[in-house]
């Protein structure tokens, strides 16, 4: 008898039948790269030679269909086969390992989350305004050896694919038969039915979801890139040379520069920067908690200390180069960050206006390192001959008038004394706790010891090689086994 008490596997289905040229890779990786506990299966078309099927006549008789449509260049007919092919694969694989089919050309846009595979077979619906009633399997959850998968399975070798071509695909092995299948026997299985907004058709629909729910993936169809394309060469749109790139990783989608040595490159690599800082910081952040953060360059601490604080928290967050301030911006909308409030100035002892250096992004090099003290010196690398100089706003965290502090965290190369003499008030008013950067140079002598004469307590910390300080108040009840600074 069946088990409806067994949970859904973590196994991620994907299937692709076309080139292997063709094959959708940044679809693939973002689904890999947000749900790092799922195994994922990729199951191709030589598989279909090198397994066993319980419709291997079917799939047969339709490889072959396939390949007559091919010499034809029948495009229609080659698309309604290779849906067929693949909606059989579909469920014959699920019903042999359980786990979680989705559809290869779906972007993963959040996390998947236990809660929705609460029932032992799961199914999207198509649209509850346009199609009520109606489901798709483009998405579809279940445990190994379920009835419904078995019966559509059955149904399908007894009925075949091949007699009726009038037939429509989602009628003969899609979703119709799959939602006559499920109406005969739901009462005797625990079926979840998911909104439609959780996971959208792959085909278009008349209505697009504009509400505040869950969205875990979104589809790009075929006819939105010939749109766009359309409308790009109307424009004769020249294209910019790139040095962004969108990467996939387990904390959600970020932007980088794919010249940066330094974030960009640890974030390409590994998925995160800095994540033993991240540790460390997460035990002084309340919830709740005002931070603000200088230096937050192309937000890779600032998505998960908005996160840290929560929504009746806020991170307010400073960025003085200009394009590095837009990715920051970039990652905070692609991880629908609520409560950062940005801005493309910086900090610093007074309000002014300073220079920037001249920064190429095209080339090689560390952008974390731009300092407003430095004209050149350290930025000499990354020097662009051709751009013009901007300017920047200076301004100083007294000048914000805050009624709340709990936290301050400064990368501002070289400014973190200048950002602390223009927050003395602010400081001697809420006593935030304060993690800086410091060099052991002049700028790191002199931060250290305006810290403590504000009444801190200094405690190093080495990440990465770099010397960072973590500044306790006085009468700061938080205990911690770091090295204390005492000079």
């Amino acid at each position: 008898m069946f088990n409806q008490n067994t949970q859904i596997p973590q196994h991620l289905h994907l299937i692709w039948l076309g080139d292997k040229a063709d094959m959708p890779n940044q679809s693939i990786a973002s689904w890999v790269g947000m749900n790092p506990g799922w195994k994922v299966h990729l199951w191709l078309k030589e598989h279909l030679e090198t397994l066993s099927w319980h419709n291997e006549d079917h799939l047969k008789t339709l490889l072959e269909k396939a390949k007559i449509a091919e010499a034809a260049n029948d495009r229609d007919a080659i698309k309604n086969i290779y849906t067929s092919i693949s909606d059989i694969m579909r469920y014959e694989i699920l019903f042999a390992v359980g786990g979680f089919y989705v559809d290869a050309k779906s972007y993963c846009v959040r996390s998947l989350e236990p809660w929705l595979f609460d029932g032992d077979f799961c199914v999207a619906s198509d649209n509850e305004t346009a199609m009520p009633g109606l489901l798709i399997n483009d998405y579809l959850a279940c445990t190994a050896n379920h009835p419904i998968l078995l019966e559509t399975i059955n149904n399908i070798h007894h009925v075949g694919v091949e007699e009726d071509e009038s037939c429509p695909v989602w009628i003969k092995t899609g979703s119709m038969m799959l939602k006559q299948t499920i109406d005969k026997m739901d009462e005797a299985h625990n079926i979840t039915i998911w909104p439609s907004h959780y996971f959208p058709p792959s085909k278009n629909v008349t209505e697009t979801y504009c509400g505040t729910g869950a969205v875990f993936a979104r589809n790009l169809i075929d006819q939105d890139l010939v749109n766009f394309q359309t409308v790009h060469n109307f424009f004769n749109i020249a294209a910019f040379p790139v040095f962004n790139e969108l990467v996939t990783t387990p904390s959600g989608p970020r932007l980088i520069n794919r010249n940066d040595t330094q974030i960009g490159r640890l974030i390409r690599a590994e998925g995160v920067w800095g994540v033993q800082e991240l540790y460390l910081l997460k035990n002084y952040i309340p919830k709740g908690g005002i931070i603000i953060e200088g230096g937050a360059n192309i937000g890779a601490h600032t998505v998960d200390l908005c996160r840290m604080v929560g929504t009746e928290g806020k991170v307010i967050a400073f960025e003085p180069q200009r394009l590095v301030f837009q990715e920051l911006c970039a990652n905070l909308a692609l991880n629908n960050v609520p409560n950062c409030f940005c801005h493309n100035k910086a900090l610093g002892a007074e309000i002014t206006r300073s220079t920037m250096p001249s920064v190429d992004y095209y080339k090689q090099g560390n952008f974390g390192d731009v300092s407003l003290l430095d004209q050149g010196d350290r930025t000499n690398d990354l020097t662009a001959s051709d751009c013009e100089k901007e300017t920047t706003e200076i301004i100083t965290i007294d000048s914000l008038s805050l009624s709340r502090l709990d936290f301050v965290k400064l990368d501002v190369e070289g400014m973190e004394n200048a950002v602390l003499n223009g927050a003395t008030e602010t400081i001697k008013k809420f006593n935030p706790i304060i993690y800086m950067e410091s060099h052991n140079d002049g700028h790191g002598a002199e931060a250290r010891a305006y810290a403590r004469s504000l009444g801190y307590k200094l405690y190093r910390i080495i990440v990465m090689g770099e010397q960072n300080v973590l500044c306790l108040p006085q009468n700061s009840t938080h205990v911690t086994d770091l090295e204390e600074i005492v000079h």
